[in-house]
């Protein structure tokens, strides 16, 4: 099987090994691709794998001899599945490898957020310690996050680790998802949103959640209370976001995914002190990413074997 690795660069910077992925097929690298090179690739090759790589209908219809889409992803948004559906064409994605990752990301945001982290750096930077007559000063708010309530959105693997993690640091945990949890009882999203005082996202972009977090939701929370994205950036409304963090109407935002990547320089929540944003990096970390690469070598696998795993049409 002849398979074409898209965007290899968005999963390495030297420091993966792609060995796995060379034993499961005949494989060839392509990190940037014009639209003429995707057409061709389509045609000539038996499978491909993408990250974030809009694969729509009108490319599938040139698909060729192509039968095996693989996802470096979780979300598979960016691909038609109908219609690779009804070309015969198999899409699997991977689930479960950043777990641990995007969950510390989030207590990152937390940490950073409660003790005004960031805020500190830089006053140290500045030599405000230097000029200070006490051993301590703290002109920035901090707070303890035990007794707070952690709100989450979404109750898969990465949700039941937030909640893991929130309760060992003494949180209360307060979830909406779409199935029982076994565990928590599943209150609506406006619960959620107005008891929390962190609000973690933690749900596929889909057409039930594109907008998801509006002015309707973000008015719920408390005006202590943060937002934090390491889902999908299209789930929250940005204008909305804008206008309640600028008007101090929740405390601030922790964003890991925004609407469109990478950032446009006119992007108007990257001039607020209040919302602290990352570069969709929650999943970054070297063994996750390595585990993602040998993941998806395994999906092939089995694929090749006539026994698909993680298939999402």
């Amino acid at each position: 099987m002849r398979v074409a690795v898209l965007e290899k660069d968005s999963v390495s910077t030297g420091d993966i090994d792609f060995s796995s992925l060379d034993m499961a097929a005949k494989t060839e690298y392509f990190d940037k691709t014009d639209a003429g090179t995707l057409e061709r690739i389509f045609a000539e090759f038996d499978g491909i794998v993408v990250n974030k790589t809009k694969i729509d209908g009108r490319l599938l219809k040139k698909s060729g001899k192509l039968k095996y889409i693989g996802l470096f992803a979780t979300g598979f948004n960016n691909i038609d599945t109908a219609t690779a559906k009804e070309k015969g064409i198999t899409v699997c994605n991977v689930s479960g490898y950043s777990t641990k990752a995007v969950a510390q990301h989030v207590f990152m945001f937390v940490l950073a957020a409660s003790g005004s982290f960031y805020e500190y750096v830089r006053s140290v930077k500045r030599g405000d310690w230097k000029r200070s007559h006490l051993f301590s000063y703290y002109p920035y708010p901090i707070s303890e996050i035990s007794g707070k309530t952690m709100g989450i959105i979404g109750y898969g693997n990465i949700g039941r680790q937030v909640a893991n993690i929130a309760e060992a640091f003494g949180m209360k945990v307060l979830v909406n998802t779409g199935r029982d949890s076994g565990r928590y009882r599943n209150l609506s999203k406006e619960e959620v949103f107005s008891g929390s005082d962190f609000i973690s996202i933690h749900c596929p972009l889909n057409e039930a959640t594109a907008g998801m977090v509006n002015a309707g939701m973000l008015a719920l929370m408390k005006p202590t209370a943060y937002l934090i994205n390491t889902a999908r950036g299209g789930i929250v409304n940005e204008k909305d976001l804008f206008a309640a963090l600028s008007e101090k109407r929740i405390a601030g935002a922790c964003l890991d995914t925004i609407g469109t990547e990478p950032m446009t320089w006119d992007f108007p929540l990257n001039e607020l002190d209040n919302c602290l944003i990352t570069p969709h990096v929650a999943w970054a970390a070297r063994e996750t990413r390595q585990r993602l690469v040998d993941s998806v070598a395994e999906n092939i696998r089995n694929f090749m074997a006539g026994k698909p795993t993680n298939k999402v049409n």
